[in-house]
């Protein structure tokens, strides 16, 4: 049995938001994703409207139903990062459809449900 040098946790990416909006498809492929502590997390989202120029990122985590704002990005515009996050998270936004969260280095306490979410508003 092999054991990683480091404790390994899940990064729970959300699903497919299909039918939430009206017109617009939000989808977030992957249903779970584990890194080892130390290494790097990414998170990819797509939506299928162009109309939805701003990208919102969300963490739920387990001890709490709230969810907190990580970043967003307005279509072709630096993201936004809120200030707990900005020294390990980052948004990539390479197209208006096209966006991917990632943490690093990922950390224990990063552990919860990442929710990403297309809006028309600036």
């Amino acid at each position: 049995v092999f054991h990683p040098p480091w404790p390994s946790f899940t990064l729970s990416p959300s699903l497919s938001f299909a039918g939430l909006c009206s017109g617009v498809t939000v989808t977030q492929k992957e249903k779970f994703l584990t890194i080892q502590k130390g290494s790097k997390g990414n998170i990819p989202c797509e939506h299928d409207d162009k109309s939805y120029i701003t990208v919102l990122w969300y963490q739920q985590n387990a001890a709490e139903s709230q969810l907190k704002l990580v970043a967003f990005s307005v279509d072709g515009n630096p993201a936004v990062i809120e200030d707990q996050f900005q020294t390990r998270y980052s948004v990539a936004r390479p197209a208006t459809l096209n966006t991917s969260l990632t943490i690093n280095p990922g950390m224990v306490e990063d552990t919860a449900v990442y929710f990403c979410a297309a809006s028309k508003a600036q």
